[in-house]
């Protein structure tokens, strides 16, 4: 649906559900902002998002994005469009008039980026980051830093990006550590699965002897794909070194970290302590301690 479809209704929705604008001039920095002004930006919005953004759907998801000669490039339309979308000034609706922006209430903006989204997500998610990287910067960075960067993000010459420690970085869920014996075809059999959380995300990748089962192995890796059978799953996981295939049985024990309290270090608890160090002294020390709950053994 083309943003103009929802003008209307979303203009009902501004002023006669929520009195959006009588309730912004109570406020000192929108005083000056009246309804008539809020619908006029937001027709002009809708025009823009109509216009330069919905048709670039269809580049966008039969192009797509690619890496080549050390540089992204993005599909057909794309970059002229962003160019665009930041010199007519949309993300700096809500940012603060010293810095650049329009002041503007940011309901207003809330609305620009409903629509957008709706027309182009993917396109979208460039300019996605920028009003919290602006906010972060003013609120918590230095003089010296917002000197150089606050102007630059407020009005979207500059883009934000989100930067991720490890190259394989995204959702724990297919972070994992497998303990398992190799079998006839090439593939393992998983004795145990533990599921890393995100701070513990490339600790130890690869794919090595595990000397606590005859034979056995370990792999810290991430899983690539899954496949339902009926003796239980097979997994292919991938780590920077290569990949490897993991038959995980319905009875297979499936681990994964909480934070515990030193009251679990009690007799009878089943510990693992990793990484132990020496220290000066000749005593030992750890940074973690890993205890086992309810009947589990950690390995």
């Amino acid at each position: 649906m083309q943003a103009r479809q929802t003008l209307a209704d979303i203009q009902h929705l501004l002023t006669t559900v929520l009195k959006a604008p009588t309730r912004w001039q109570g406020l000192a920095p929108f005083a000056d902002t009246d309804g008539d002004l809020a619908a006029q930006v937001l027709d002009e919005a809708a025009k823009f998002v109509d216009s330069a953004i919905a048709p670039l759907q269809r580049s966008g998801d039969e192009e797509g994005c690619r890496f080549d000669g050390g540089q992204v490039h993005t599909p057909a339309g794309f970059r002229d469009a962003y160019q665009a979308f930041w010199q007519a000034g949309w993300p700096s609706l809500s940012c603060a008039p010293d810095d650049g922006g329009q002041g503007l209430p940011a309901v207003l903006e809330c609305v620009l980026f409903e629509w957008l989204a709706g027309a182009n997500h993917g396109w979208t998610m460039a300019p996605g980051l920028l009003h919290g990287a602006y906010e972060c910067i003013k609120h918590h960075a230095s003089d010296e830093l917002k000197a150089q960067y606050l102007e630059k993000v407020a009005t979207g010459e500059w883009l934000a990006t989100m930067c991720l420690t490890e190259p394989q970085a995204g959702s724990d869920l297919g972070l994992c550590r497998t303990r398992a014996l190799p079998q006839a075809d090439g593939s393992q059999r998983a004795i145990q699965i533990t599921v890393f959380a995100e701070s513990q995300r490339g600790l130890g990748e690869g794919f090595r002897p595990w000397d606590r089962a005859s034979g056995g192995t370990m792999t810290n890796a991430t899983i690539d794909t899954t496949v339902a059978g009926v003796d239980g799953q097979s997994l292919r996981v991938k780590y920077k070194d290569g990949e490897q295939r993991i038959l995980v049985p319905q009875d297979v024990t499936i681990l994964a970290y909480a934070p515990g309290e030193r009251a679990e270090l009690k007799v009878g608890a089943h510990l693992v302590v990793p990484a132990i160090k020496r220290k000066l002294d000749g005593s030992l020390g750890a940074d973690r301690i890993n205890v086992g709950r309810g009947g589990v053994i950690p390995r």
